[in-house]
């Protein structure tokens, strides 16, 4: 059997901008503990192997998981997280 994610890597902040740099990942996992919808910034590869930022939005009291590549993760206060490998 095989599975799509091994581990979790958690942020390591809380708030705030968090990630830079994490490495290689499969996936990106976001919780939103808030009554209100929140954004959060995905720091991607472009195909030249340049960044640039993607801007998401994690529901109220939501789970979300983005199945890309990141370089770093931007958000705040109320999201919590970490990456898939």
């Amino acid at each position: 059997m095989s599975y799509l994610f091994n581990e979790l890597t958690q942020f390591p902040n809380a708030a705030g901008a968090a990630a830079s740099g994490v490495g290689k990942c499969k996936a990106v996992l976001l919780t939103n503990t808030t009554g209100s919808g929140l954004t959060a910034g995905l720091i991607t590869y472009k195909a030249n192997g340049t960044t640039a930022e993607n801007r998401v939005v994690v529901g109220a009291n939501s789970t979300e998981i983005f199945p890309v590549r990141v370089w770093g993760v931007s958000f705040a206060t109320g999201l919590t997280g970490g990456v898939l490998a």
